[in-house]
């Protein structure tokens, strides 16, 4: 795959970017789904790029609307451009779940879970719901500590909460939203291990160093590092005998990404983010099963932490987490998805359970697989 070059667009509008070509008009394919193929020239000048290079463009193709995702891939002298392939999203009800908002910000909107409605008061919280994760987590602390095991449960803030302030004026957010309701419910059960990180209190949060990304719905890895730090701090007063590293160890560094919301429009699909990777050298990927969202199971160890066993059973937003958690504990196993199946938990004998779930996945209760 060659080296330099890049995709900046592809979306319903447009496929462009730019190739390191040294004489302009040189020519590019474009394949869509692998066999419709489009040849265009790279004649627009791109000084911006810092190399010698020219820009490519082209339509997308109008018999594809609707078809679901559609595969593109860029080739320039018979090589992929550094990040091609990506996919296209062509259907019109993924195009209607993004919401414009102040200072370049994207946020979802018409999702199945009706988040916004939730989220600003339209839509009001059952109570039988926030009664059923009550009892579910208490549930679920109780098993764990008839088995030895620290369990906690970590709720992700939506992005519309945490930079509420760049949401159109019209929309405010609810201080009796469900998440609330569930807090309120679950201090007045005593139900405790529930980490629901505060933004206002993260110093990173008006800065350059975004906890959330513009054009993405998932948090920067400088949000989720917030956030295990507030978990930290919980495991840390449960004398768990594990150790958040501190921020200074890790090297942030900038890189594309093609952010979730963003390729839902006619933007250019990709946002600069600063990436980090875990510090110690002696982590290594024990299990991977080969599925890349929900259900996938990776396993790690890391020779370098104490030889403490975490089992997270989790949504994508635990991806952002990884580098910070597996630096921490000696064993971590990774499960995408809820319910929780408690077989495979004692199977796996962690010393510690993290839960971790969204802010707009609670009107939903899942029911976790009992052992029978």
């Amino acid at each position: 795959m060659s080296k330099q070059g890049f995709l900046e667009r592809f979306n319903v509008q447009m496929v462009a970017g730019w190739v390191p070509a040294s004489t302009k008009g040189e020519p590019v394919r474009i394949e869509f789904n692998g066999y419709n193929s489009v040849t265009v020239e790279a004649d627009i000048d791109r000084e911006d790029t810092g190399v010698g290079s020219y820009g490519f463009a082209c339509g997308f193709p109008a018999e594809l609307m609707n078809k679901g995702n559609i595969k593109v891939s860029v080739y320039y002298n018979d090589e992929e451009i550094a990040n091609s392939p990506q996919q296209i999203v062509t259907d019109e009800s993924e195009l209607q779940k993004v919401l414009y908002g102040k200072n370049d910000w994207l946020f979802l909107t018409n999702d199945t879970n009706e988040s916004l409605g939730y989220l600003t008061g339209h839509r009001v919280a059952d109570e039988n719901v926030i009664s059923q994760w009550t009892d579910l987590i208490s549930q679920r602390n109780a098993f764990c500590s008839d088995y030895g095991i620290k369990c906690y449960h970590l709720i992700v803030p939506e992005k519309e909460v945490v930079y509420r302030d760049n949401l159109p004026d019209d929309l405010v957010i609810s201080p009796d939203r469900p998440v609330i309701k569930l807090l309120d419910a679950l201090d007045s059960a005593g139900v405790e291990g529930v980490v629901y990180p505060d933004y206002d209190e993260c110093e990173n949060k008006e800065s350059d160093e975004l906890v959330y990304s513009k054009g993405d719905t998932h948090w920067t890895h400088i949000g989720a590092y917030f956030a295990v730090e507030k978990l930290s701090e919980l495991m840390a007063s449960d004398n768990v005998g594990v150790q958040l590293l501190p921020v200074g160890v890790y090297a942030f560094k900038p890189a594309f990404q093609a952010s979730d919301l963003l390729i839902k429009t006619t933007l250019s699909n990709v946002e600069l983010i600063k990436y980090t990777a875990p510090v110690s050298r002696k982590i290594r990927q024990t299990y991977h099963n080969g599925t890349h969202n929900t259900n996938r199971r990776i396993e790690f160890i890391n020779l370098d932490a104490p030889k403490v066993r975490l089992m997270c059973w989790h949504t994508s937003s635990v991806d952002w987490m990884m580098p910070f958690l597996n630096d921490m504990f000696g064993s971590v196993c990774y499960i995408w998805g809820q319910p929780i199946d408690w077989k495979e938990v004692l199977r796996y004998r962690p010393d510690v359970l993290l839960v971790q779930s969204n802010e707009r996945f609670l009107i939903r209760v899942p029911n976790d697989v009992d052992l029978e």
